[in-house]
């Protein structure tokens, strides 16, 4: 009988040892049996951009036709759904979510502002830079996001705490004295379950490339913060490609993060909550300027161009959601959008930013960054005018 080498004998002592984990395909109508009762749950997106849509529908059904999963907590970061019956008005069913920390409630459609209205869950409403931030905070077993943004408003606990309702109890943002200087805490979930992200294909390994996507919305940071915590990672995609076919640069989310990959149904696979698909909006191309929509003379509009002309040649400028997204038409329309930049919070920078659903987006934009580093760059300082709208 012929003895194995003590290297031969090493490796297989090893490979037996060795737990291999392999991404799995799965069909999306499997992903309520992946989330149990209780969980709590992480989703990217911005109007239906970078929104797993699918999974959360699966969710929904699973959860009218067998009341599982139930007492869920989600997070999400920022206005997720096209203010109508899509994103994540799949979710606001009194037993399916019990707690939903994010940010732009209102954003998010009217059936999650009615059920924060009528206390159907704790429902805590974060700014939108904190949410994005809080990825990275997980993913590093940091504390939570320590920052002076939302002192002494609502965020403040002195003021509220960020809560939206009644229902909403718990203490999760905290006033810290650093020296001498107030500073607020927006502490750190100890756990996530379920990451939840999308991506345009996947290999056969896992690795996710987002080339098709018009915005980059944090889903290496949260498939990095459900493993950091002992979850799992989830992701829809267009299509699966041969193994070690995506160009390493493309690839946004490696294979070592995701545990299950699901191909969706293309009329859940929109690029925004207005647009299958714009070429533009990803960067594969650009149009001549003219083409860009235009906006009808309105009050609207006549906002918008006192606005634009505040703006110096060389600023550096936000647009905030709604009526600010048309001062980049009006900049458009007088041929003098390329004398400044403008950027949004979603990590468009430069070109002509959209408007409307498609939110986010820029038509013929200079760069898509990521939208936890253009919050860094709006913090640190590196703005020169924001242009917002007032809620009434």
């Amino acid at each position: 009988m012929r003895l194995p080498t003590r290297e031969a004998l090493s490796i297989s002592i090893f490979v037996k040892k060795m737990e291999v984990k392999v991404m799995k395909v799965i069909p999306s109508s499997e992903v309520p049996k992946l989330i149990k009762d209780g969980d709590s749950v992480l989703m990217t997106g911005i109007t239906l951009g970078g929104f797993a849509e699918e999974s959360v529908m699966e969710l929904e059904k699973s959860f009218l036709e067998t009341g599982h999963p139930n007492n869920m907590t989600f997070y999400w970061q920022a206005a997720v759904g096209d203010m109508n019956t899509k994103g994540l008005s799949h979710i606001c069913h009194e037993g399916m979510m019990t707690k939903g920390i994010g940010g732009h409630l209102n954003g998010c459609g009217r059936a999650m502002t009615e059920f924060s209205r009528d206390n159907k869950a704790e429902i805590y409403n974060w700014p939108q830079g904190v949410c994005v931030g809080m990825l990275h905070a997980i993913a590093a077993h940091q504390p939570g996001v320590i920052t002076k943004i939302g002192l002494k408003t609502f965020m403040d606990p002195r003021y509220g705490g960020g809560r939206m309702n009644d229902a909403a109890k718990d203490d999760l943002i905290e006033l810290l004295n650093i020296d001498g200087e107030e500073w607020l805490l927006y502490k750190a979930p100890k756990k996530i379950n379920v990451a939840i992200i999308r991506g345009t294909v996947a290999d056969e390994n896992g690795n996710i490339s987002m080339y098709k996507e018009g915005y980059k919305l944090g889903q290496l940071s949260a498939a990095e913060a459900a493993r950091a915590t002992g979850g799992i990672v989830i992701c829809q995609v267009e299509r699966i490609v041969k193994a070690g076919t995506l160009n390493p640069r493309l690839v946004e989310v490696p294979g070592i993060l995701i545990d299950y990959v699901y191909v969706a149904k293309p009329e859940y696979h929109w690029q925004t909550a207005a647009s299958i698909y714009n070429p533009v909006f990803s960067g594969e191309c650009k149009v001549p300027m003219d083409s860009i929509p235009s906006v009808p003379l309105t009050e609207r509009k006549l906002i918008a161009r006192r606005a634009a002309m505040e703006l110096k040649v060389g600023d550096i400028v936000n647009l905030g959601v709604g009526n600010p997204t048309v001062v980049s038409n009006v900049a458009a329309e007088e041929g003098c959008s390329s004398m400044f930049t403008l950027t949004t919070e979603s990590g468009g920078i430069g070109g002509v930013p959209a408007a409307g659903n498609d939110f986010g987006c820029a038509w013929n934009g200079d760069a898509i960054i990521e939208s936890g580093s253009i919050f860094d760059m709006y913090d640190g300082g590196s703005l020169d005018v924001g242009c917002l709208v007032p809620r009434k």
